[in-house]
């Protein structure tokens, strides 16, 4: 799937993140928590890395790569073609994404009103 550039050079997480939300149809009461499950070097297995609706088709995350630096994956599988959109952020660290991914799952799953949704792993891709 093709990635495209939100248009705007977000100047902290907090908009990024509210713009991936704004443009997903999503609420932090409609969110359930998505759980990473790499184990590379920028390993997430069992962390809240963002969030999903009700079917796992829509979803945000907050991820780091050399070249983008920290920025929010905004991704909608729910129609054809599947849409990706990238939220850049003015950090450059990939400590920050640690940082926001501690955050989210150190209110533990069971705080969260919506528990996360499974999906098959074919239909997710490698992000997760």
């Amino acid at each position: 799937m093709a990635e495209f550039m939100c248009g705007i050079y977000h100047k902290d997480l907090y908009s990024a993140i509210s713009c991936a939300r704004s443009r997903l149809g999503l609420t932090r009461e409609t969110e359930h928590p998505l759980v990473g499950t790499k184990t590379n070097r920028m390993a997430n297995l069992g962390q809240i890395i963002g969030f999903t609706d009700s079917t796992g088709l829509k979803r945000w995350r907050v991820d780091w790569d050399p070249v983008k630096k920290v920025h929010i994956n905004e991704e909608d599988h729910s129609e054809r073609p599947s849409r990706k959109v990238c939220h850049q952020v003015m950090l450059s660290s990939e400590e920050w994404v640690i940082r926001w991914w501690r955050k989210f799952t150190v209110a533990d799953l069971a705080s969260y009103p919506n528990q996360p949704v499974v999906r098959n792993r074919v239909d997710e891709g490698d992000d997760a």
